[in-house]
C-alpha cells in the first residue's frame, strides 16, 4: 500500500497564520496502472496542498513558497488591514492552492518596503520566485485581488 500524505484545510484562530495540519492515510493501490496514475499527478510520498497558505512574513517562509506569491503589508492599527486579514482568513480557501500569503508588518519592514517602493499600508505586491514584482494593489479589495490572482 502506498502512503499519501493529505493537508486538511487550515485551522484558522487569532491571526490565523497557523500552518497547515497534514495527516498520513492509506490509500489502496491495487493495479499498476492505478499506481502509474497516481506517480504521473504526483501524489504519491507528497504533501497535497488543498488551500492557499497564509503565513507571517520571514525569510525562511519566503524561500520556502512556491507557485504564486503575495506580500501583504499589514499595520496592526490600520482598520482597512484588519478587514483585509479577516477575508483573507474567511477566504483563505477560494484562493488558489499553489498561493502563498505572507503577511508583513508595515512598521517594520523597512528594507522590504523600500524594495518594493511601499509607502502606505494596505499594499499587497505579488512576486516571481527571484523576488521581482509581478503586481501591486493599494488598497485593492478581495474580490479584485482573488481575480487577478486566479487567472
Amino acid at each position: 500500500m502506498k502512503k499519501i500524505i493529505v493537508v486538511s484545510l487550515t485551522t484558522i484562530a487569532f491571526a490565523g497564520c497557523l500552518p497547515q495540519q497534514t495527516e498520513q492515510v492509506d490509500l489502496p493501490i491495487e493495479t499498476p496502472q492505478q499506481e502509474e496514475q497516481i506517480e504521473k499527478i504526483g501524489l504519491t510520498n507528497q504533501e497535497v496542498q488543498t488551500t492557499a497558505k497564509y503565513l507571517d512574513y520571514s525569510a525562511e517562509n519566503l524561500a520556502a513558497s512556491s507557485g504564486k506569491t503575495l506580500i501583504f503589508f499589514h499595520a496592526s492599527w490600520c482598520p482597512s488591514c484588519k478587514e483585509l486579514n479577516k477575508e483573507i482568513n474567511e477566504k483563505l480557501s477560494e484562493l488558489p492552492s499553489n498561493l502563498t500569503i505572507l503577511k508583513a508588518d508595515y512598521d517594520t519592514e523597512k528594507e522590504l518596503k523600500k524594495k518594493y517602493n511601499i509607502v502606505t499600508q494596505h499594499t499587497l505586491v505579488e512576486i516571481d520566485q527571484n523576488g521581482n514584482e509581478l503586481q501591486k494593489w493599494v488598497g485593492g479589495d478581495f474580490a479584485q485581488i482573488q481575480k487577478s490572482l486566479t487567472k
